[in-house]
């Protein structure tokens, strides 16, 4: 960081005044930097040594300054690059424009025209596992994710062969959601729901499902599923005195068969939902609390 100017003046003064022969022959003795100024606006004369050391200490400052510019300069370029990263696999993968083909423009490839309405992929997030780059990625149906389709996917994956290092290993995932069973006890009171969950105030609403789905669509993609905090958005609805959570269990759409959630579930597609065959109107029961 550059010195004060009066500083770098002192302490040429300084190292001046060490000097026995100097300090004798350069006057005044001693000598600061607010004394030159002092000096300079009044009508007694300066030396001229004094005006040398002014000079030379206001390059000496002046070159601090540039040189502090040159290492901002470099510091925002580092923090602006981070090409083969895994927040630059995300971005550029929600910069994908679909029906587009990359241009190499000043020696890198990229759009010659931005069309965000191009722009199918909103949901993208980079892992490394397996020691391979895995981007899982998808489109918007509304506010659901959906997956791309067989044609969006090959555009997508030679998109990406064209953008990453020479040499990385890209896995790009896109596919339906990672199926959930969830099993639970809710203890009720009966002064505010029905037996079946529905509210007395309206039998249409179903508050702890609807907690239940709030919860899952809070999830950030490529998010994990929370025994806790999925017991805790239960235990937040009005009228649920308790929740005896039972087994639940998840998988991959295509997987053939179901793990237990045994704390954190970490989707393969990014996403997730409940299993069709699993409605939570099946799996969670009822117990009025008296």
């Amino acid at each position: 960081m550059a010195r004060n100017l009066n500083d770098i003046y002192n302490e040429i003064i300084t190292e001046k005044e060490s000097l026995t022969k100097l300090r004798t022959q350069l006057t005044p003795f001693p000598d600061i930097f607010s004394n030159l100024l002092a000096d300079i606006s009044s009508s007694s004369k300066i030396a001229v040594w004094r005006l040398w050391v002014w000079l030379i200490a206001y390059g000496i400052w002046m070159f601090e300054k540039v040189q502090d510019m040159f290492k901002a300069e470099i510091e925002d370029l580092i923090s602006s690059t981070r090409f083969g990263t895994l927040p630059w696999y995300q971005e550029i993968a929600l910069l994908f424009q679909y029906g587009d083909a990359l241009a190499y423009i000043s020696y890198k490839f990229q759009y010659a025209v931005i069309d965000t309405s191009k722009q199918i992929i909103k949901r993208a997030a980079a892992v490394v596992s397996d020691g391979q780059i895995r981007i899982k990625v998808a489109k918007l149906s509304g506010t659901t994710p959906v997956k791309l389709t067989s044609g969006e996917l090959a555009a997508f994956n030679a998109y990406i062969t064209d953008l990453k290092p020479p040499g990385e290993t890209v896995l790009v995932i896109s596919t339906d959601p990672d199926l959930l069973k969830l099993y639970a006890e809710i203890i009720y009171d009966p002064q505010v729901l029905n037996s079946d969950g529905s509210s007395i105030l309206d039998i249409a609403v179903f508050p702890v499902e609807d907690a239940i789905s709030s919860y899952l669509a809070g999830i950030e993609w490529d998010g994990k599923f929370n025994m806790r905090k999925f017991q805790d958005a239960v235990q937040a609805v009005s009228g649920v005195v308790d929740i005896v959570p039972g087994t639940c269990y998840a998988k991959a759409n295509a997987a053939a068969s179901y793990t237990t959630i045994v704390s954190n579930y970490y989707s393969v597609a990014g996403y997730m939902t409940i299993a069709t065959g699993y409605p939570l109107s099946a799996t969670l029961t009822y117990t009025a609390s008296v």
